[in-house]
């Protein structure tokens, strides 16, 4: 059992959402993931059947606070955005259930942002590692162009770039030269 912050009503119990059949094929229940909106193919999630509430175990034990390159001032606090959205300061993107948030700079990042993806690459074209992020409006700090993509985004300066150009060869070889 698990008494979590996000659902006080009961207490989450880590379920099976898998089962193996006797014909060796698998059954997968559906569920969606309260805090990160995620649909949950994992075997196991935290779960509340009777409130239809859904954790992944990951989600389930984010910690309560961390500290984030993006916002270092000030402890970031995992929190509920039950009965608003805000707005991601990393994606800007609009969201509505776990964040981190600074109480002092009202300061949000969703939980794929501050956690959940951390995937980073490094780039010869830029001085620091670049995390990889969710589709979200951007400003491509390489082709110069805005548009709705995947991106990379640096956690120490305002530097931003498209998957698709982040993924390009450094160099190519031409016929002509």
């Amino acid at each position: 059992d698990l008494k979590h912050f996000s659902h006080e009503e009961h207490p989450l119990i880590l379920c099976e959402l898998q089962k193996e059949n006797d014909d060796g094929s698998i059954d997968q229940k559906s569920a969606v993931c309260y805090g990160c909106q995620e649909q949950i193919l994992d075997p196991a999630a935290y779960c509340c059947f009777p409130c239809d509430f859904f954790l992944h175990k990951r989600c389930a034990e984010l910690p309560l606070q961390i500290t984030h390159p993006m916002h270092s001032r000030h402890p970031l606090a995992l929190v509920l955005h039950k009965n608003r959205s805000c707005i991601c300061d990393a994606c800007g993107q609009d969201w509505k259930f776990f964040t981190y948030y600074c109480f002092s700079c009202d300061f949000d990042l969703d939980v794929s942002c501050a956690i959940l993806d951390q995937r980073e690459i490094k780039l010869d074209c830029h001085d620091h590692p670049l995390r990889q992020q969710r589709p979200a409006d951007i400003y491509c700090n390489a082709c110069n162009k805005d548009g709705k993509d995947s991106s990379y985004l640096c956690t120490i300066c305002p530097f931003w770039i498209h998957r698709k150009c982040a993924l390009r060869p450094t160099t190519v070889k031409h016929k002509d030269h």
